[in-house]
């Protein structure tokens, strides 16, 4: 019976712990396998029967993310709801930024679908505004602050591969010929002007995403819930 009960235990612990490998979560998932044992013992002492002293050991505990050292708990609601205000912030300076931008099509169609993320973004934003009230402000869920933070670090490393290679097709779009021949870059009138600019520019507004994630890590920070 001792064998079958830690197999059970074993293999329930498993699964909670499914996708942590760390060695702090090694160590923790054994702490709380002995946890389990010695709370499995105990009810089967005040004579429960092994099925009843099983099945009430396991829900004792049916989560281990309060318990991972790369987790912590936050207010969820608000980190959300704040998080949700930042991006508004942002979509709303570059949707006024790229109002110039309405000289070309290109600028039009940016400029446009700006302002659409904006009323979606911000009829969402007063939903969650209505519904932060009582419970739901206090509600809490844990995040993974750790993985947050290398997500953080990735994204700034790709936008900026990303801003380097745009910047070197554009150059290759507009000057490859004249730097192929060595001539002086020539730009044909104000028109073209403006478009050079333009598509130079416009990368730059995937900027939000990075700066979302490094907000995230902030908020995570600032919500998180004292223990």
């Amino acid at each position: 019976m001792a064998d079958n009960s830690r197999d059970d235990l074993k293999n329930y612990v498993d699964r909670l712990f499914a996708g942590h490998k760390s060695a702090e979560s090694r160590e923790l998932k054994n702490e709380v396998l002995g946890n389990l044992e010695a709370r499995l013992a105990d009810y089967l002492e005040q004579g429960l029967v092994y099925e009843e002293a099983l099945s009430k050991a396991k829900g004792s505990l049916d989560s281990v993310d309060d318990l991972l050292p790369d987790r912590k708990p936050v207010y969820i609601n608000r980190f959300r709801l704040e998080l949700l205000q930042s991006a508004l912030l942002y979509l709303l300076i570059a949707w006024l930024a790229t109002i110039p931008a309405r000289i070309l099509p290109t600028g039009i169609f940016v400029n446009t679908a700006l302002a659409l993320i904006l009323l979606i973004l911000g009829i969402l934003f007063l939903l969650g505004s209505f519904r932060m009230k009582g419970e739901s402000r206090e509600a809490a869920a844990p995040l993974n602050s750790k993985r947050l933070h290398l997500f953080r670090k990735a994204a700034w490393l790709i936008w900026i591969l990303y801003m380097a290679l745009s910047a070197v097709l554009n150059t290759l779009k507009y000057f490859g010929s004249n730097l192929w021949f060595g001539r002086f870059p020539h730009v044909g009138g104000p028109y073209q002007f403006a478009l050079i600019v333009l598509n130079y520019a416009l990368p730059l507004l995937t900027l939000i995403i990075p700066l979302l994630f490094g907000k995230a890590c902030a908020l995570a920070e600032k919500h998180g819930k004292e223990e």
